[in-house]
């Protein structure tokens, strides 16, 4: 499958080339300085990269400063036949995505999200949007899936959020995953009379913010990812449900 890359400016999004090795490992490596160590700065490695056995399987978007021929940011996705030889999708170390797997519509699960910190404020993530949009039509994805997080691994901090989400996004349909493990919860501790909508909002992160704006819901329950420190939600997105409007305008 070719997609044209995106061009803007100094900037170009395309897929990683799967024959250049040191492009996945300059990919790992911004990951493990930009994820990593950002969520928990005590996951250290020798080789200082975020290593994953999913990379060799799946497509990457990359988003390149053509001034300094540097990665910038990424974006993992996956679709079925990238993880059949690893058995299933991340999420479902998580998650419980059964019914999901066997709806009759192609899926795909996006992961290791991540725009250097000098970039943030730039229009990098806006492109690898645009550019994932591209893939989905290409590949004709109707459900989009992952997880998000909130950093630290203490939910009672966000318990305003976390049931906000559960009270007013909560997946309506039989797809809605729930959460497994032992370090699997609720999210709904408050009643959605209990819940403090200013409070929910400052807790909830940027990002999970962007995916609701888009049309996005959530699955049942938390996951405390300790090595990552992170309390991680399931992100559910119906390309026949999103938020056209939205989306538009964050890539034009």
């Amino acid at each position: 499958m070719t997609i044209t890359p995106l061009i803007v400016g100094q900037f170009e999004v395309r897929l990683l080339d799967k024959t250049n090795p040191k492009e996945l490992e300059d990919v790992q490596r911004m990951r493990y300085q930009e994820i990593v160590l950002e969520y928990n700065k005590d996951n250290l490695n020798e080789k200082g990269t975020d290593y994953s056995p999913y990379d060799q399987y799946c497509d990457h978007i990359i988003a390149i400063d053509k001034e300094t021929n540097e990665i910038v940011g990424t974006y993992r996705v996956m679709q079925k036949h990238h993880v059949e030889p690893l058995g299933g999708f991340l999420t479902e170390e998580e998650y419980d995505i059964t019914a999901l797997k066997q709806s009759p519509y192609p899926i795909l699960e996006l992961g290791r999200a991540v725009v250097k910190k000098e970039y943030r404020g730039s229009i990098v993530l806006k492109l690898i949007w645009k550019f994932l949009l591209q893939y989905v039509e290409a590949n004709q994805i109707r459900f989009l899936f992952g997880t998000a997080s909130f950093h630290g691994t203490d939910p009672t901090v966000y318990q305003n959020g976390l049931a906000f989400l559960y009270h007013n996004f909560l997946i309506d349909n039989e797809y809605c995953p729930k959460a497994i493990g032992e370090t699997s919860g609720p999210m709904n501790r408050l009643g959605l009379a209990e819940v403090d909508p200013q409070k929910a909002l400052e807790e909830i992160p940027p990002l999970i913010k962007g995916y609701l704006a888009m049309g996005a819901k959530v699955g049942n329950g938390y996951f405390v990812d300790i090595p990552f420190n992170s309390v991680d939600v399931f992100i559910f997105l119906d390309l026949l449900n999103f938020n056209e409007t939205f989306v538009k305008r964050l890539i034009k």
